[in-house]
């Protein structure tokens, strides 16, 4: 289960290092490891949500870790925003969250391990060098690529003298200078790399800190990672990492790389092509299983199209690798819309529903009931439920059904009001509201159909002036299901207000 921890506890709470593990654990472990930029990203959101579906599906292990190592960009709060992203949606974790800060010292010692075995060297190129060499291939027309340099084949005195004069370095990995690599991946197939295009990268800088090309290869060691299922944007880092797994003696994990989010007009998703925080989605009202519905069709689909999965399980059922395109996906708010839609209408619990909806209504100043369980609430949030996309606009919809104050439709006052001779027809109207069952449907239809025909009016006519006088709006669900949720009292003061407003008001030619 999740961890409710804070993060300055966190911090006191985790070990030093994990256990080694040397031998593969039979049992699936999959991890979520993030890093902290204040919130949790759409496209992380489904990252996390294809670890925690597959480690639900196969009886495996979700483990969050949190990749803080950035120090200027690491800090508790934007910790927290990834921690609350993943809250709302409702990922629980079996393990962590784990801090990577907390294994630096771990880090470090495998840094100086691979140095000791050979397999990895220390460079003492200065900034200004390093730039000599960009610029110079840059000349040559070609991508800059550090392989080698003049300290791989370094003689050790002179590497030794180096260390003792204090200059600075970093240490790179060794990478093989030619061949080609081949691996599988989960979801692209047969892949392969040609090492003469991979560069000897940086596993330690110079101020000691790890790159994340070391820290991500040694925590997925320590904590047991047997797949590791990210972004097709990590493809390429794919056969450094196996590399480094070799050179540590371990393992690698099954990979699966899922395709990009994109934007409707296929560019890389951003800001401009509207929220990317999870949590905006939750402000917004979606909901979260709906919303975790909608992340799981980009890119992923079943073998019969099915698009509601109106449970968890019943995606965790269905899903499965197989499923996952090649092809980037596409972030399309009004899809998201629909999905939360189709929850909001038929799938979501009652009592998750009223829950969810008050904090909207407070955003509105409307205070529907001392308790979700009123049924004034109720009957309304059934009525107005179909017609929602989220929880915003349900709330908004339900201003006239739970407040006196609520938007009104000035063209449809004038129309079904007072240019209708409703003037002349509300104050019969009314004492036949006063005297009607608003329990029985049936009763009030057969009535005010009766008092349409007995006053020689068209039914549209009657209920259009009854609709728009109890919401302010020109459409509105069935009008008796509209009344009975409205309640006889305000129906009969609604009614009052518009035959005062045709008795004060000239309607305009």
């Amino acid at each position: 289960m999740e961890s409710r921890t804070p993060v300055s506890e966190w911090r006191r709470s985790i070990p030093a290092a994990i256990t080694h593990m040397t031998n593969p654990t039979s049992t699936l472990r999959v991890r979520f490891a993030p890093s902290p930029t204040g919130y949790l990203h759409v496209g992380g959101a489904r990252t996390a949500l294809f670890n925690w579906l597959l480690a639900r599906k196969l009886g495996g292990v979700f483990v969050l870790r949190i990749e803080d190592t950035d120090r200027e960009r690491s800090s508790e709060a934007m910790i927290e925003g990834v921690i609350a992203g993943l809250r709302w949606l409702g990922l629980d974790w079996d393990e962590g969250p784990y801090l990577q800060s907390a294994f630096l010292a771990r880090h470090q010692a495998v840094a100086e391990e691979l140095v000791a075995r050979g397999l990895a060297y220390r460079a003492f190129e200065t900034p200004q060098e390093l730039e000599a060499l960009r610029l110079s291939a840059q000349e040559r027309k070609a991508s800059f690529l550090y392989k080698g340099g003049k300290w791989r084949d370094a003689l050790p005195d002179d590497t030794q003298a180096q260390l003792q004069a204090g200059i600075p370095h970093v240490i790179r990995l060794a990478t093989p200078r030619s061949g080609i690599f081949e691996w599988h991946d989960d979801v692209f197939g047969p892949l392969t790399q040609d090492w003469t295009e991979v560069d000897d990268y940086v596993l330690l800088r110079s101020d000691g800190s790890p790159t994340y090309m070391l820290s991500v290869v040694v925590d997925d060691i320590d904590m047991g990672i047997t797949q590791v299922v990210r972004g097709a944007d990590h493809i390429a880092n794919t056969p450094k990492q196996v590399l480094l797994y070799q050179a540590l003696g371990a393992a690698p994990p099954r990979f699966a790389h899922l395709p990009l989010i994109l934007g409707t007009d296929r560019s890389r998703l951003s800001k401009r092509h509207g929220a990317t925080s999870v949590l905006a989605y939750r402000d917004e009202g979606f909901l979260p299983w709906a919303f975790c519905n909608f992340l799981a069709l980009i890119g992923w689909s079943p073998n019969d199209n099915q698009e509601v999965f109106a449970t968890p399980g019943e995606l965790i059922e269905r899903f499965s690798l197989e499923g996952v395109s090649r092809t980037n996906g596409v972030f399309d708010a009004d899809k998201a819309r629909w999905v939360n839609s189709q929850h909001l209408a038929h799938h979501v619990e009652e009592k998750e529903l009223l829950e969810r909806l008050q904090p909207h209504l407070a955003a509105l100043d409307i205070q529907p009931a001392s308790s979700p369980e009123d049924a004034a609430y109720q009957t309304s949030v059934q009525l107005l439920k179909p017609r929602a996309r989220t929880l915003v606009e349900l709330a908004q919809m339900l201003r006239p059904y739970l407040s006196d104050s609520f938007e009104i439709d000035q063209a449809a006052v004038r129309k079904n009001v007072l240019t209708s001779g409703a003037g002349d027809f509300l104050p019969d109207l009314i004492q036949v509201i006063e005297q009607l069952d608003f329990t029985d449907l049936v009763a009030m239809e057969t009535r005010l159909r009766e008092f349409s025909e007995a006053h020689a009016l068209s039914t549209g006519k009657v209920f259009n002036c009854i609709r728009t006088a109890l919401t302010g709006q020109k459409v509105s669900p069935g009008i008796f299901e509209t009344l009975q949720a409205i309640g006889q009292l305000r129906t009969r003061q609604r009614l009052q207000q518009a035959l005062e407003l045709c008795q004060t008001v000239q309607p305009a030619p």
